[in-house]
């Protein structure tokens, strides 16, 4: 199974999204779950923002290799699910032809530019919805 994770530039939500995620089906014991991100408008090549750097390090994760990549129709289609921030990076990955998408409700918003505390008050948001989506990892989320 393939879960993409998108948000717009991939350099604060999804990436952070992504390292949750993979921190989350680890801890399940969930090793056949493969998780990626990606942006619609993605600044390509472009490393995670410092502050989503420093708030997952707080959190024992590692960003520093991560990379932005575009959302491609080759993406989703390689995707079994794609979870988008907001409505418009889901209906994105719709219109690219994703099989399964979904929002986190009600919506993710970006913390570009706003500080290390909104970066960690996102992280917390994530944390928070990501369990449910997953599979293994929360009550009878979409992925399963």
């Amino acid at each position: 199974m393939h879960i993409l994770f998108v948000c717009t530039g991939n350099i604060c939500r999804s990436p952070m999204a992504a390292a949750i995620a993979r921190d989350l089906l680890d801890a399940a014991g969930r090793g056949d779950v493969e998780v990626s991100s990606a942006g619609i408008y993605a600044i390509v090549g472009h490393g995670a923002t410092d502050d989503a750097v420093a708030t997952a390090g707080e959190h024992g994760l590692d960003l520093l290799g991560h990379r932005a990549r575009q959302l491609t129709r080759e993406l989703v289609a390689g995707a079994d699910l794609v979870v988008g921030m907001t409505r418009e990076h889901t209906d994105e990955a719709l219109r690219l032809g994703a099989r399964q998408a979904i929002t986190l409700e009600p919506g993710i918003r970006d913390p570009y530019g706003r500080g290390l505390a909104t970066y960690r008050d996102t992280w917390s948001l994530l944390a928070a919805r990501l369990p449910d989506v997953l599979p293994g990892c929360g009550r009878d989320g979409p992925a399963k």
